[in-house]
């Protein structure tokens, strides 16, 4: 549990900067806030990793949001595989 753990909470992290990235690169668009807010709540979880007690709680912290961002970033590798827009 300890490997799929460390697994989603870095494909989450690749992921969310790849967000922030991409929404701090739009001229005419305002940044999304929601990305920041995601990134630190990745940073909240791995704050509350480090206590023994909590190791079940970060592990069901991680893998809830990881299924979709993960669903995601299979949609996103396709796309630029196809060279195709994803959205």
């Amino acid at each position: 549990m300890k490997i799929l753990f460390w697994i989603c909470w870095i494909a989450e992290l690749i992921t969310v900067l790849w967000w922030i990235i991409t929404d701090a690169q739009q001229k005419n668009m305002q940044a999304n806030p929601l990305s920041y807010l995601c990134l630190i709540y990745l940073i909240a979880v791995i704050a509350i990793r480090f206590e023994p007690q909590s190791i079940k709680l970060t592990n069901v912290m991680v893998m809830i949001p990881a299924v979709p961002l993960l669903l995601l970033g299979l949609i996103i590798l396709a796309a630029m595989i196809s060279r195709g827009k994803w959205n």
